[in-house]
């Protein structure tokens, strides 16, 4: 993503939220796993304070998805490999585009990841 793409979804997203300009912004970009494109997860506030997380596609432009984030706290798995990447698809593994998973490819193959720990392959259907 540009920094022109991560500035408008900074906007939009302070925009669907009502965050003031002086509210520090950080984003990471998400892969969609379910078709081409992807998105911006922007998280409005400082660490550990209360503020906001949107899912942002830049392409439309859309605030798909935001939520007040008490706690303050990241929605995200820390990322600790230069391969590692942000995916999401809406499936059990992954429900909300506030959530994604963390995607690592090692020699014993792709694994994801959220929050908690180790999930299944977002891709894989899930019998109910």
């Amino acid at each position: 993503m540009t920094s022109t793409e991560v500035d408008r979804a900074v906007e939009l997203a302070r925009r669907a939220t009502g965050a003031g300009p002086e509210v520090p912004a950080t984003a990471v970009a998400v892969d969609r796993l379910d078709h081409d494109g992807g998105y911006l997860l922007v998280r409005l506030g400082r660490d550990g304070e209360a503020g906001w997380v949107a899912a942002v596609d830049v392409a439309v432009p859309d605030v798909m998805s935001w939520a007040a984030n008490p706690s303050g706290e990241p929605t995200i798995p820390p990322s600790s490999a230069p391969g590692d990447r942000y995916v999401w698809a809406p499936s059990g593994s992954a429900g909300s585009p506030l959530y994604p998973l963390l995607e690592s490819t090692g020699p014993e193959g792709t694994r994801y990841r959220d929050l908690s720990g180790p999930v299944a392959d977002p891709r894989r259907p899930r019998r109910g």
